[in-house]
């Protein structure tokens, strides 16, 4: 009994990447499109390289932030189903369904998104929601 939600979860979530494996080996691979490459006209190797440099910087801190993003919703997620009387391991199936799903939208959104203040944005404000959730949480139970 203790075990059938989390179960479910998880059979749910196996037929659901069964689902998506099936559409993805159905689908035909679109052609790529042409891309013309830009060349500047002072362009130097040492910038490029130094440009190369600060974007993979600059890719992991967003990577990391992110992480720490989703672990914070994903904890807050899991104190808010604690506190309303969720049954423990069905709650923490969820919650370890929900983190990489968080994780990947968090990816998603921060690799599309042009505007770098909407995206730390986006990341911080759910850092401090989640923190607020937690300590209120703590508090309470």
């Amino acid at each position: 009994v203790d075990k059938g939600p989390a179960l479910g979860l998880v059979a749910m979530t196996l037929l659901a990447l069964g689902a998506v494996a099936i559409v993805a080996l159905r689908t035909p691979v679109k052609q790529r499109r042409e891309i013309s490459p830009r060349i500047a006209a002072d362009s130097q190797e040492k910038s490029v390289w130094h440009e190369g440099v600060l974007m993979t910087i600059s890719v992991l801190a967003i990577g990391f932030v992110a992480l720490f993003a989703s672990l914070a919703a994903c904890t807050a997620l899991f104190m808010a189903s604690r506190a309303s009387g969720l049954e423990h391991t069905a709650n923490l199936t969820i919650t370890m369904i929900a983190f990489p799903l968080v994780w990947a939208g968090f990816a998603v959104f921060t690799g599309y998104s042009n505007n770098g203040w909407m995206k730390a944005g986006v990341l911080f404000g759910t850092l401090i929601a989640s923190s607020g959730i937690v300590s209120i949480l703590m508090q309470v139970s």
